[in-house]
């Protein structure tokens, strides 16, 4: 991207896809981007072989930022508990969590009445 604010390139199905955490090699690297209930990001980089670069378009003089610090594998596991099912795009509840998603950000119900019956 050229820092021009234009749609991202698709990245493509995440290796996790449906698996669970157990399933997962445990010496595969992971980028973790967490959101808290009170809606703080934390960004985690667990394992070696990777670079995780965030871009903050809203500092054009200083937009990409390179996360270094490798934080420990028990932190992920404590977050991401063994067993864990992993979601992604190719769920079959993808579509609904969606809606559901949007019609919290935007305050319309995700279901509309279409009409009554006869």
């Amino acid at each position: 991207m050229s820092g021009d604010g234009g749609p991202l390139p698709a990245i493509g199905h995440i290796p996790f896809g449906h698996r669970s955490v157990a399933a997962a090699d445990a010496a595969q690297p992971v980028a973790l981007v967490r959101f808290t209930t009170e809606g703080e990001m934390q960004l985690g980089m667990f394992g070696d072989g990777f670079r995780f670069l965030v871009i903050d378009e809203r500092c054009p003089e200083d937009r990409v930022y390179e996360l270094t610090a490798v934080q420990p594998r028990k932190v992920l596991e404590v977050l991401v508990p063994a067993g864990t099912a992993i979601g992604s795009a190719n769920d079959e509840r993808h579509d609904a969590l969606v809606a559901r998603m949007e019609a919290l950000f935007t305050g319309r119900p995700h279901l509309t009445v279409v009409g009554s019956a006869p």
